[in-house]
């Protein structure tokens, strides 16, 4: 016979033959046995402490966790408590709420990294850790300054770090040897399997004349079952340990049957009865609404849909289920408890409870030897210690608290009986009030000790104090009073036995006040740019308790929250649902643009709704709904720019014409919002008027900055504005406008958004005198010909001269025998840059170059050299528009409104040389490059 077995039959033995039941919370009898004096478990059945021993017996450590892992991969809600090497949370809530806990319950262990966050929940008691953490506010970061632990719904939870508290491996591995020995078990006799088209749909162990019976299955056979396909019969007080085979593959195990009620809803005895031994697997098992015990030390669990129990495994992810740890606490059914704690609420009628704790402890006498057992549980020295949820506060003083000893009169079939009226002892006892922690220190536990006998003599503390709602609460149904933590503590601080948690109804308070807003509008209301609307959201969640909050996932804690707006004419234009617990992370009424494109009038509602049943006992939470009104003043973009005017070849930033930005609303009593204005992008295009209609030609961006449009027109060019938000989409866009059928709003956009750049170019003139023209009749004569080479230079950012551009001629001739003697030329449409004039002499050798000037006030010597052309010298600031004077400036009357300035003049005078016959020139070609 193995050793389970053996266990079973002595434990059997034991529970039916030798358990002397002494004094249990709450009615338990009396019970004597001349052998042994024991306390047996007041909710635990023969058969549930049998699964809770044979837990213990075969999990170890393990026994007390959801999940015992190398790694764990939190994807969705996770409905347990852990114990493993490295926790991976990804901000998903972590925290048992299904069920009950064991001795461990409340405690979650990560023992070498948090890879991303854990988020707790306030039904866990500890987190211990095998590493550093530093603490700042509710969260906890790690060496590395990144936060592992966001304890907001879990503010008493208690972060320890305890490097050698728990040893992951070595307990896992212990596991994988016994229960490796397990699998070499054969079937236990008496076992029937039955099969449907080559599957088993039946494993039958109720013949088995052992508790632990032994059962097989393959993988094979396993990944094969469809849904609610197996069915597993047993006896109560049996356990199944399922040996599953032949596992060199991936398994999905889907849900089954225990004696006729499926796994999905699973109680006690199925989740500790049935054990799923994948020793030796390696693969990836997915499991999708089972419950057990799942062994697979070596193999990576992956939680389909809820699975109920436990889960022993190399590595465990929950990428669409969440993990049921349902356990009953054994403590008081294996170890020797003396410590009663109750504590329970009243309603009083001016909205405050009150809580009374009792704590008052036994010694346990056997006739044999009259053995006290654990008398010293409590010390004098011990802490009585109440920590109130956040939903309450104390009401009162601390003076209000009281303190009272009830004498224990006797009992009535096998429950203590407590005398009618305490004594008061509040003055004897060190009562301290520290915001939401109550401590009482000074009570003698030993000296009050409940004897358990015929005549029970001996007292009980209890400790009431007066908690109301905490104003930030909404309130709602079966709101616990207090946490986890509260109870008696040895003066170092460690637990000896926690208070129950009453429930009472919390009246919702809530409702909402309107405040007339002012917004910046913008095009979409889920862009970054609409901070205003959270603005809005906040003021108008304002309750008339003297709070202003939104719901943050605490103060909703117990209520849902149903949200609507609606336009003047009742429609509906939003809803929100924000479910109880949650938070509000984005406006509850994102207005579309159509809605909010001018001033606006809107109507709120909130309903909200208690989410648990009420408590019986208390005054129900009665749903709330509550409306205002409001107007959302919008502001929108009001831009001030002008033409301006820019020289041929210029680049020119569009956004430069922008002058300034302001928001204003057609109500001048509006208020500004206070934050600052959203940011514009502007779009630019090109407007060409052709007939009836408006083209519009788009000008692109250009460059890295996509808020500069940087254009080089040859001729003056039309622009239509846009403004543009940080989503890329503009507020109002055009393609072709009909002046005829546009409505007045869009012509008012198009033509208050529409400039000109002015593009003028420079004008370069040669002049040229010869003292004499050909006179002589007698000599031969040819016409005379001069010559000019013009070099155009660029021009640098800073203004100074750059790269030569281009080079070309200009002519001027004079007629044989002509009475002329003067000529020019006029060079027009040039771009801006410098330009150098030179005479090519040796193209007429009948003159010599006497002399030369430029109205650039260059000396003789350089007179036609860096004539800058395009350079502006001032602006006129007596005309209607500043226009802008330049050197050397294209005499056009189009300029009139925008530039002025003299044309770039060079003058030549030439005297005649003696002449011969190769002093003639013949004609020139005239090169002009512009």
């Amino acid at each position: 016979m193995n050793s389970v077995k053996r266990k079973q039959r002595k434990l059997t033995a034991w529970i039916l033959s030798s358990i002397c039941f002494c004094s249990a919370l709450l009615g338990s009898m009396i019970y004597r046995n001349t052998e042994v004096c024991v306390k047996a478990a007041e909710t635990l059945s023969t058969d549930e402490v049998f699964y809770q021993t044979q837990l213990k017996d075969m999990l170890g450590r393990a026994k007390g966790f959801g999940v015992f892992a190398q790694t764990l991969h939190i994807k969705s809600d996770f409905e347990s408590n852990f114990a493993v090497n490295i926790f991976d949370g990804n901000e998903q809530g972590v925290g048992n709420t299904a069920g009950t806990y064991t001795n461990t319950g409340g405690i979650c262990y990560v023992g070498e990294e948090i890879q991303s966050t854990m988020k707790a929940r306030s039904p866990i008691d500890q987190i211990i850790l095998g590493f550093s953490v530093t603490k700042q506010g509710n969260h906890y970061y790690n060496s590395n300054n990144e936060r592992v632990i966001n304890a907001d719904n879990s503010p008493n939870v208690k972060v320890l770090e305890k490097k050698d508290y728990l040893d992951v491996t070595g307990v896992k591995n212990g596991i994988n040897q016994e229960f490796m020995g397990k699998k070499a078990e054969k079937d236990s006799a008496g076992v029937k399997y039955r099969y449907d088209d080559q599957k088993i749909i039946s494993i039958d162990v109720q013949k088995c004349k052992e508790s632990v019976c032994y059962v097989s299955m393959s993988a094979e056979q396993l990944n094969s079952l469809e849904t609610d396909k197996l069915e597993i019969l047993k006896n109560n007080g049996q356990i199944v340990i399922v040996n599953v085979t032949d596992c060199n593959r991936d398994i999905t195990f889907r849900q089954y049957r225990i004696n006729g009620k499926t796994t999905v809803q699973p109680d006690i005895t199925m989740t500790d009865s049935v054990y799923w031994n994948f020793t030796g697997c390696t693969k990836k098992i997915t499991l999708s609404g089972i419950c057990g015990v799942v062994v697979a030390p070596e193999a990576s669990v992956s939680i389909a849909a809820t699975v109920s129990g436990r889960i022993i495994a190399a590595q465990v992810e929950n990428p669409g289920g969440e993990l049921h740890f349902i356990a009953t606490d054994l403590k008081s059914s294996i170890d020797e408890g003396e410590v009663y704690l109750n504590k329970y609420a009243v309603e009083n009628d001016d909205g405050t409870w009150t809580l009374n704790m009792e704590v008052y402890q036994t010694e346990t006498i056997c006739t044999i030897n009259n053995m006290i057992t654990n008398k010293e549980k409590i010390k004098q020295d011990a802490v009585l210690k109440d920590f109130v949820a956040d939903s309450f506060v104390f009401a009162g003083s601390q003076a209000d608290v009281k303190a009272y000893t009830y004498s224990c009169t006797g009992k009535n079939l096998g429950e203590l009986t407590w005398e009618t009226h305490g004594t008061d002892i509040t003055n004897s006892l060190e009562i301290k009030v520290t915001g939401n922690a109550l401590e009482v220190r000074g009570y003698d536990y030993q000296k009050n000790v409940v004897t358990v006998e015929d005549e029970a003599k001996g007292a009980k503390l209890v400790v009431s104090v007066n908690i109301q709602r905490n104003p930030v609460t909404y309130g709602g149904n079966g709101i616990p009073t207090n946490t986890g933590e509260s109870g008696i503590y040895d003066e170092d601080g460690t637990p000896i036995e926690k208070f129950p948690i009453p429930e009472v109804n919390v009246p919702i308070l809530y409702g909402i006040t309107s405040q007339n807003q002012s917004i910046y509008l913008t095009e979409d209301t889920n862009t970054s740019n609409l901070a205003e609307l959270a603005a809005v959201t906040k003021d108008m969640y304002e309750r008339p308790v003297n709070v202003r909050g939104i719901p943050d996932g605490v103060n909703n804690r117990y209520v849902d929250i149903e949200y609507q707006v609606k336009d003047v004419d009742g429609k509906v234009v939003h809803t929100e649902n924000i479910e109880a617990g949650t938070t509000l992370g984005h406006s509850p009424y994102d207005f579309p643009l159509e809605f909010l494109k001018d001033n606006t009038e809107y109507y709120f509602s909130a309903k909200v709704t208690a989410n648990k049943t009420a408590v019986q006992g208390f005054t129900s939470a009665a749903d709330v709904e509550c409306k205002a009104k409001g107007t959302i003043y919008v502001f929108k973009p009001v831009l001030s720019f002008d033409d301006t005017v820019i020289f041929l070849g210029d680049n020119t930033d569009l956004n430069d014409r922008i002058k300034s930005v302001e928001w204003k609303c057609s109500d001048v009593s509006a208020k500004k919002p206070e934050h600052e204005a959203p940011a514009l992008k502007y779009e630019y295009a090109q407007m060409e008027k052709k007939e009836n209609q408006v083209l519009i030609n788009p000008i692109s961006s250009q460059g890295d900055d996509a808020n500069s449009v940087t254009v080089s027109p040859e001729k003056a060019l039309n622009v239509q504005l846009t403004e543009v938000y940080g989503n890329g989409r503009a507020i109002k866009q055009y393609s072709v406008l009909n002046p005829s059928v546009c409505s007045s709003m869009e012509q008012d956009h198009m033509e208050g958004r529409l400039f000109t750049i002015h593009v003028v170019t420079g004008q370069l003139q040669i002049n040229k005198t010869i003292d004499r023209v050909y006179t002589n009749i007698q000599q031969i004569h040819s016409n005379e010909t001069f010559v000019y080479k013009i070099q155009q230079y660029s021009v640098r950012e800073d203004g100074s001269k750059g790269e030569l551009a281009a080079v070309f001629y200009q002519t001027l001739g004079f007629d044989a025998n002509a009475d002329k003697k003067s000529a020019s030329a006029v060079i027009s449409g040039l771009k801006r840059g410098y330009y150098t004039v030179t005479e090519e002499t040796q193209a007429s050798l009948k003159y010599r170059l006497s002399r030369k000037a430029d109205n650039y006030g260059n000396p003789e010597e350089k007179a036609g050299t860096e004539l800058y052309i395009g350079r502006i010298i001032g602006t006129n600031q007596d005309m209607e528009y500043e226009r802008a004077e330049y050197y050397g400036l294209e005499q056009k009357t189009s300029y009139e409104t925008a530039a002025v300035g003299n044309p770039a003049v060079v003058d030549y005078e030439n005297v005649w040389n003696d002449w011969s016959i190769l002093s003639d020139s013949a004609v020139a070609v005239n090169r002009f490059i512009k």
